[in-house]
């Protein structure tokens, strides 16, 4: 019985353990991580085709609207968390956290061999920024390839060690750091190979200190950095021969302004924001290491820019605005508004920059070539207009309308709104990149612009929506929405519902109870399997028992039984079965049969 009863317990050990691991495997936690930050991969295939982006129109400026001022007296304090809004909106104060342009980047200078040269230094990268050269290359592509259709304005394919090339990789703040051979590339490189040199941050700001510590040969103590550009596709990361963005008119783009194969085409370009590319990162070599947290990088989704007043976030007046097919082109629109480090003052009577560039090529002369590429030269670093990021660097965009309202000032506060999303000019022009408004803070907003009027009747109603119920400001009827962000939220309306409200599926709470409802469906069927296997195992043993019981009474012995005892039990086997057998009249009483007369 001992090793029976060992059975049976390793037998129900066994279940219990399945019935375990099931369980583990049924209830997984239902909160996912949607962060996809950092999240790169290497596009395998052939090499990225130049972009081919659309130029979208700079619109007319239209009316601007003289917004409510309300009371002059400061806001009071209580009636929202300024502390909250101001750590959260401070990246989106564009002026303090890029500091420089955006459309156009060149907002330093420092002198190389004694001569003054304009670099772009912006604190922030630009996602999406392409610029469009009117040869038609990729601008990535070096500018020494042989065909002049293929030229880019990336490095020379060159290594540190080549004399031509005239160019040092600095060692600064290096100390443990593992230094790239001699025989290495220089542009190109991977962002593998940067963090195998101990470059310690992100592939963004990697690729920036890389840009920073490259420096010409000519004056090693020169201040002067080269732009890069990250392709977070590719994992790579480009260093740019020449800071210049913007070039237009007949000078640079031939006479008949076609961009078509002239001496000049190669410097004929301007930017553009491109969806297409949207994981290529343009910035400068003193981009932030913490650019992620002090860069609005990112779309907010249900959310409107607006302005503190009187308590309530309202939404800003637009410098102006028009109706776009999507967010993408909404992006393109801001980004070619927003600030530029343009009307730079040129050194055009004694210098030719396409004829220098010509000569260079055709002598391949580096010297020249560096020499037309790094223009335009600059008088003194006060001559050349400088942003400072100042510009329509903000827009607002409502996907059920297509509205794209462009902004000149920086919020300080968002308005929910579902649907709405609020960008810059630096952030990602994809809405599958947006991020979610801040559902932790909430306070009362204005959806639109509040406008004054001669006659306080003539005013429309303004609506006004908060996270809290509490919170908000309504003095008729109070509904509720639902964003993607946030979930649930209040709006207040002019008009009673007569109908039920809107339904706005929660598919993450639909998604979270049909796992939980699973699980626990497959759970008790696991623990009804579980029992099934176990009594069935029980009823074998209790069977078993029966059986040697029975049969016990029965134990064959040749002493009791001999010939004539075998002899009845064939004739009376059936007694095994159906228990001891009777003696019937017809086994021991002789019957005489005869046949009638």
């Amino acid at each position: 019985m001992t090793g029976e009863r060992t059975k049976r317990s390793n037998i129900l050990g066994k279940y219990a353990f399945l019935a375990l691991s099931l369980l583990c495997l049924l209830l997984p936690s239902c909160e996912a991580d949607s962060s996809t930050t950092g999240a790169y991969y290497r596009r395998q295939g052939p090499a990225r085709p130049a972009a081919k982006g659309r130029t979208v129109t700079r619109p007319i400026r239209g009316s601007v609207e003289t917004p409510r001022r309300g009371r002059t007296r400061g806001t009071a304090s209580g009636d929202y968390d300024n502390g909250e809004w101001d750590r959260y909106m401070a990246k989106f104060d564009i002026a303090h956290s890029h500091g420089a342009g955006i459309y156009v980047d060149l907002g330093g200078d420092a002198k190389v061999s004694s001569k003054n040269y304009r670099m772009p230094n912006g604190k922030c990268p630009v996602m999406g920024k392409v610029l469009l050269l009117g040869n038609g290359a990729d601008f990535l592509s070096p500018i020494t390839t042989v065909d002049p259709q293929d030229r880019g304005l990336a490095f020379p394919e060159t290594t540190a060690k080549d004399p031509k090339a005239q160019l040092s990789r600095k060692n600064t703040r290096t100390r443990g750091r593992r230094q790239p051979s001699e025989e290495a590339s220089i542009s190109p490189v991977t962002a593998a190979d940067l963090r195998g040199w101990g470059y310690d941050g992100d592939d963004v700001a990697n690729c920036a200190e890389y840009a920073s510590n490259i420096v010409s040969l000519d004056d090693q103590n020169t201040n002067y950095r080269y732009p890069f550009v990250y392709d977070a596709k590719d994992e790579m990361c480009y260093v740019l021969y020449t800071p210049v963005q913007y070039n237009q008119g007949s000078r640079y783009c031939d006479n008949d302004g076609s961009q078509n194969k002239g001496a000049s085409s190669m410097l004929c370009m301007k930017p553009i924001k491109s969806e297409l590319d949207a994981k290529l990162y343009y910035g400068s070599a003193f981009v932030d290491r913490r650019w992620k947290e002090k860069c609005p990088m990112a779309p907010v989704r249900d959310a409107i820019f607006g302005k503190w007043s009187n308590g309530s976030c309202v939404a800003m007046t637009p410098a102006f605005q028009e109706y776009t097919d999507s967010l993408e082109e909404c992006a393109s629109i801001v980004f070619e508004n927003s600030a530029a480090d343009l009307d730079i003052d040129k050194q055009a009577d004694n210098f030719n920059e396409v004829t220098t560039l010509t000569d260079g090529f055709r002598t391949v002369d580096i010297t020249k070539v560096a020499q037309a590429l790094f223009t335009p030269l600059v008088n003194s670093g006060t001559s050349a207009k400088k942003s400072g990021g100042v510009g329509m660097n903000w827009a607002n965009y409502d996907s059920k309308t297509g509205l794209c309202r462009v902004l000149d000032s920086a919020p300080n506060c968002l308005v929910i709104n579902a649907g709405s999303f609020a960008l810059t000019a630096l952030s990602s022009p994809l809405e599958k990149d947006a991020v979610n408004y801040p559902c932790n803070i909430k306070t009362n907003g204005y959806v639109e612009p509040r406008t004054r009027s001669y006659s306080r009747g003539d005013d429309e109603f303004e609506v006004t929506t908060s996270l809290s119920k509490d919170n908000l400001k309504c003095s008729m009827y109070v509904h509720k929405k639902k964003s993607a962000s946030c979930g649930t939220y209040y709006y207040c309306s002019p008009f009673e519902a007569d109908e039920p409200e809107e339904k706005s599926f929660d598919w993450k709470r639909i998604a979270k109870y049909a796992a939980a409802f699973l699980a626990a469906a497959l759970l008790l069927l696991a623990f009804l399997w579980v029992f099934r296997c176990l009594w069935r195992t029980k009823q074998d043993d209790d069977d078993a028992c029966d059986y040697d019981r029975l049969m016990s009474k029965y134990e064959y012995s040749e002493t009791a039984h001999g010939p004539a005892g075998r002899r009845e039990q064939q004739l009376t086997s059936d007694a095994y079965i159906w228990g001891e057998a009777v003696a019937r009249p017809s086994d021991v009483t002789p019957v005489h049969i005869s046949k009638a007369k």
